[in-house]
């Protein structure tokens, strides 16, 4: 996790070198949601700084999944759960959950 907490107890933001590795281990994500979201994802894009080669970033691979529409969200939420994604349902951003 790239926030942390500091002797003085507030958040901490690190940000790091572009690392390489990065678009391969989006490419094994992005490889494991199209399994197990089929046709259900339109689209399945890296995104954020990690998506830029050479750019300094939070070292967290940000991922955005299109699909036709939100609801109902059991298809795809169901799917994502058994890879170990997490389901936020109060998340008050529907298309961050």
């Amino acid at each position: 996790m790239s926030a942390e907490i500091d002797e003085a107890g507030r958040r901490v933001i690190r940000i790091v070198d572009h690392d390489p590795a990065w678009a391969a281990r989006f490419a094994d994500i992005g490889a494991a949601l199209r399994r197990a979201l089929g046709g259900m994802a339109l689209r399945i894009d890296h995104i954020g700084s990690t998506s830029v080669p050479g750019l300094a970033a939070k070292p967290i691979i940000d991922i955005q999944v299109s699909v036709e529409r939100l609801e109902p969200v059991a298809p795809f939420r169901d799917r994502l759960v058994a890879l170990g994604w997490v389901y936020r349902a109060e998340n008050p951003e529907r298309t961050k959950r």
